[in-house]
């Protein structure tokens, strides 16, 4: 099952990828930014994979996939956003979310290898708070990327939850299976997968940015 899982996100990522690329030059800054998300995104996986088929340890790739979703997606959402204050938090929040990131690994290089989940909190909840705003702003304004911004929280959300829940029972001791939460996981993925092919398909059928903005 987690098999056939994986195939079906894997085909809607590599899809969903050449389609957005198809007018990226001719698209909206907010959808270039959906663009390289997606593919760095897609990239990252394709490393997991493959490092993984092999056997060879890839726990360190996470850091590059939870840097990259909290960059990018500040990015997407920096120009999504429309209140001059919510746009500056976030140039405010990027700086500090990396600095405070990066002072452990400054530390220890040790962690570089290990699983971190201060780091998926740090980098995941500014993420929720950003999708949140424009979940807001859209109740009353333009809906354009509804359907993305609500795989967001609902992916990033409940990924967080899911590896910290999995952190607090390792320390106390309490022997449940990291497959299950990776499992769940992939589960969402697959979800938020399925959002953006939506998102994407919508954008499309409305021939939105066909002119840069």
């Amino acid at each position: 099952m987690l098999v056939f899982i994986k195939q079906l996100y894997y085909f809607i990522q590599i899809g969903v990828i050449l389609v957005l690329w198809v007018r990226f030059f001719k698209t909206s800054r907010a959808l270039q930014w959906l663009t390289i998300y997606a593919t760095t995104m897609g990239v990252i996986e394709t490393l997991n994979k493959g490092l993984s088929s092999l056997g060879i340890h890839n726990l360190f790739l996470s850091h590059f996939y939870f840097t990259f979703q909290f960059l990018l997606l500040s990015g997407f959402y920096y120009t999504v956003l429309e209140k001059a204050k919510q746009r500056r938090w976030i140039q405010i929040m990027v700086p500090v979310m990396l600095l405070l990131n990066a002072v452990p690994y400054a530390i220890d290089p040790q962690l570089f290898h290990d699983f971190n989940p201060v780091e998926i909190y740090l980098l995941s909840m500014p993420i929720v708070i950003y999708a949140t705003l424009h979940l807001y702003q859209m109740l009353d304004g333009d809906k354009t990327f509804y359907y993305f911004t609500l795989g967001v929280v609902l992916y990033v959300m409940g990924s967080a939850a899911l590896f910290l829940a999995h952190f607090l029972m390792v320390k106390i001791a309490y022997d449940f299976p990291f497959w299950l939460i990776s499992g769940f996981n992939l589960f969402l993925y697959t979800i938020f997968q399925i959002f953006m092919a939506y998102q994407v398909y919508q954008l499309y059928k409305s021939n939105y940015g066909t002119n840069v903005e």
